[in-house]
């Protein structure tokens, strides 16, 4: 997305007033943004876009626009469902995105350690980490973007609660992977893990998206209820 002038100046308004929000690297990073570098394509630079200029955003081939099409097309009905997104980091831009392209007033909520103190309006904001003892019990849907380290809580939680999901996963962690041989062996472990909820009606699948060739992340992973047809489908293998 190129900015105008008009735009680099909102955007510089936002830098001056929140920069002191973030990381050192990443102040360092937007300080020195002249709104036309490799940037945008970090998830901090996504979200402040989001945020700022949401209705030209959404309309953008980007991470999110491509998670609500992939959304979209496995659960038809997600603008009805009662949605929380967890990892949605220093601004919400994903559920910002959503609630541009469902054109509806949604249920969503969002749940991050580091959400900056601003209210969006039509979601619900939680400065807080994602445990497993997160109050799911209203929720319908789970969802994340690259959410790291936050999909094994996830996929705890869901294992105690079961509630749907869409993720789209990342080999970005604390204790980093090695190889992306070494992802896929620990996705098929969560993946065995999730395959436990197939008595209570869930399909679990994983399934590479476009999104993986800008994230280098292998699949979406996906976990949805369907009577009476119980499955798991991985078409990353033959």
């Amino acid at each position: 997305m190129q900015l105008n002038s008009k735009q680099i100046r909102k955007l510089n308004e936002f830098i001056e007033q929140y920069k002191g929000y973030y990381s050192e690297s990443i102040q360092e990073m937007l300080i020195n943004f002249d709104g036309q570098s490799d940037i945008v394509q970090y998830d901090f630079m996504l979200q402040i876009y989001s945020y700022l200029f949401p209705d030209a955003f959404a309309n953008e081939h980007n991470l999110y626009t491509m998670f609500y099409k992939y959304l979209k097309f496995r659960f038809p009905n997600a603008s009805r469902k009662k949605i929380l997104e967890v990892a949605s980091g220093y601004l919400p831009g994903l559920s910002i995105v959503l609630m541009e392209k469902f054109r509806r007033k949604m249920n969503i909520s969002c749940i991050d350690p580091k959400a900056l103190p601003i209210n969006i309006g039509g979601i619900n904001v939680r400065k807080a980490n994602f445990t497993v003892d997160t109050d799911t019990s209203n929720i319908d849907l789970i969802i994340a973007n690259c959410p790291c380290d936050a999909f094994d809580v996830i996929v705890d939680s869901i294992l105690i609660n079961p509630k749907e999901i869409c993720i789209q996963t990342c080999p970005c962690r604390n204790e980093p992977f090695y190889s992306l041989w070494e992802f896929h062996n620990y996705l098929d472990y969560q993946t065995d893990r999730l395959m436990a909820l197939k008595d209570l009606g869930y399909e679990v699948y994983r399934e590479i998206t476009e999104a993986s060739d800008i994230t280098m992340a292998p699949a979406f992973s996906f976990l949805k209820r369907e009577y009476p047809k119980i499955k798991y489908h991985d078409r990353n293998k033959k």
